[in-house]
């Protein structure tokens, strides 16, 4: 079944609708709220039509199946706080969160310098903390920075699955092929892979890390070579995850639909944007209850 063109502009547009177009409810014509109640009608229509066809949902790791800010926090406190509090430096939850998603950001743009083998494993684990606390006016040194990495080391090593990403991944796996696309060095994701227990509920050849394919996200390739491995075609295809450049418009661009878990920071505008957004993992399980597997029973 192929998405008609015509009618997925005219959906476009109706999710685009403003305010200052229409106006308040009360003050549309009746012409007006009709073309909207039947263009309303028909979006539903295409989305129930469009998840039956759906047989399989991707994952990313990293914040998507377990919140990667945990071990970052941790590793901070062990490193930074003892410091921070003898300066009188106050560190409260938004300044924290502010620096994870800057680390993030640095994360991404020095990952994808890594994999050329431009650089040193160690100098993109030194860059991607010590950039961020530049920013917010923060100087240490490559020695500190190395010691907040193997701090963040021994953290990454206690995560877990929440209860709620189980019953998930339980949920699904009877009623779709389930994936994992994954940026990162493939010895440092295969061993969250292991340490989260994933295979448990994905097989190991279902899971594409981008140090073994050797093309990160958001390039197109690694989901078609994920996709094409798994039998399945982009439009038959969901991927869930949280970076909105690796994961949103890498997913979109191979022609596949997109849920952004969107756990922290700001909403993201743009022409690409995904089918759906949610905030918080008890979404992302209602969301996937009610959408996805309420469908096909």
């Amino acid at each position: 079944m192929v998405w008609d063109l015509k009618i997925q502009k005219k959906l476009k547009r109706y999710r685009q609708i403003k305010f200052e177009k229409y106006g308040a409810v009360s003050d549309r014509s009746d012409k007006v709220k009709k073309k909207l109640h039947v263009l309303q009608l028909l979006l539903l229509s295409k989305e129930r039509e469009f998840i039956q066809m759906t047989k399989a949902l991707l994952f990313d790791i990293d914040d998507t199946l377990y919140d990667l800010a945990q071990p970052f926090y941790q590793a901070y406190q062990e490193v930074f706080l003892k410091a921070d509090e003898e300066s009188g430096k106050s560190r409260d939850t938004d300044w924290m969160e502010r620096l994870f998603l800057a680390s993030r950001k640095y994360s991404d743009e020095i990952f994808a310098v890594a994999q050329t083998k431009k650089i040193s494993e160690e100098e993109m684990f030194i860059y991607r903390i010590r950039q961020p606390l530049a920013d917010f006016g923060e100087k240490i040194s490559e020695q500190k920075a190395m010691e907040f990495q193997k701090a963040y080391e021994k953290y990454q090593r206690q995560i877990t699955l929440s209860e709620t990403i189980r019953q998930l991944l339980e949920l699904c796996r009877s009623q779709y092929v389930l994936g994992i696309i994954t940026n990162g060095l493939s010895a440092h994701q295969r061993n969250k892979i292991q340490i989260l227990k994933l295979e448990r509920y994905i097989p190991k050849e279902q899971i594409f890390v981008s140090g073994e394919v050797g093309v990160p996200k958001p390039a197109p390739e690694i989901f078609a070579r994920a996709l094409h491995k798994l039998g399945i075609a982009p439009a038959q295809a969901y991927f869930i995850g949280d970076s909105f450049e690796n994961d949103m418009i890498g997913a979109k661009n191979a022609g596949m639909s997109a849920i952004w878990f969107h756990r922290r920071g700001p909403f993201v505008s743009g022409e690409i944007q995904p089918d759906y957004t949610v905030r918080s993992e008890s979404e992302l399980y209602s969301l996937i209850q009610k959408q996805f597997i309420h469908q096909k029973i």
